[in-house]
């Protein structure tokens, strides 16, 4: 599924569309929305789907990469709230704690760093390495497993 995406993106690298936020239109929300679904297959790129769904609908990259990171904001709140759940059930807590606070405190890190790192790469306009990771990715997937 990831050289799926691979692919995909490679077939749309050079296509910088016109529109910006401002004349973004609910087909278009509703289209990167279908896009996105697809991501629920094991394997396929969250953030390439809806990258793909944006610049198929000829949304400028940078627009299309703010909507990507927009459209990840209810999914992460909504899998929190999830589990909090599972959080508060977790038996001997205490003994976890410190732990889970890290891998919070440490996930924020790494995506604030991603997230600026992917952004500077679409600036570049080179969506092309996003491809080739997920072409690799993939490769590796199927040879490992």
């Amino acid at each position: 599924a990831l050289i799926i995406t691979s692919i995909a993106l490679f077939l749309v690298r050079k296509i910088d569309g016109i529109k910006n936020d401002k004349t973004i239109t609910y087909k278009d929300g509703f289209i990167i929305g279908l896009f996105q679904a697809i991501a629920l297959l094991p394997g396929i790129s969250r953030s390439g789907s809806t990258i793909v769904g944006g610049l198929f609908r000829n949304i400028k990259k940078e627009e299309a990469v703010k909507f990507s990171f927009m459209l990840y904001l209810p999914i992460s709140v909504g899998s929190f709230i999830l589990g909090i759940n599972d959080f508060i059930s977790t038996q001997n807590l205490n003994n976890y704690i410190i732990s889970y606070i890290l891998g919070f405190i440490f996930s924020i890190i790494s995506t604030y760093f991603a997230t600026k790192w992917f952004i500077n790469i679409i600036k570049k306009k080179k969506l092309i390495y996003f491809s080739i990771y997920c072409l690799i990715v993939g490769i590796f997937v199927i040879i490992f497993m």
